[in-house]
């Protein structure tokens, strides 16, 4: 992969197991994986570490939990400018319903594969960084 420096990802999710799985994918992709498991952290690590984009899982712990990140995001100049991917529960914790993404748009997408993640996560960054790419490519 041509990335001029890896890109910093903070990934925010209460399970263990699905936070596991998914700092691997983005590592084997060649992301710099950072991770919080509470709401509290989340908000800590995005303003100390500053990632290029947070995907936050829509279950991450409550709604109230979730509601709290988004909104200490909003209210911080700096962190609002940090895309989020919204990841919805699915397939990958076991039940028969794909998981879905949407980003700050509310364009949904359903998440198959860890390449649909990756290429999800490249058109945010690609987006966030002002460049303009057929969806296809990566």
């Amino acid at each position: 992969m041509n990335r001029e420096r890896k890109k910093r990802i903070l990934v925010a999710d209460s399970d263990r197991a699905r936070l596991t799985a998914l700092t691997v994918i983005l590592e084997s992709d060649d992301f710099e994986v950072f991770a919080a498991s509470d709401a509290d952290t989340c908000v800590a690590e995005a303003r100390s570490r500053q990632p290029n984009l947070l995907i936050l899982n829509t279950s991450f712990g409550s709604v109230q939990d979730d509601q709290s990140v988004l909104s200490a995001m909003k209210a911080d100049s700096v962190l609002e400018r940090i895309p989020i991917l919204l990841l919805s529960e699915g397939r990958c914790n076991g039940s028969q319903a794909p998981a879905d993404a949407s980003d700050s748009s509310g364009r949904r997408r359903e998440i198959k594969h860890p390449h649909d993640l990756i290429r999800q996560i490249d058109l945010l960054l690609r987006k966030a960084q002002g460049a303009s790419f057929p969806e296809g490519r990566r």
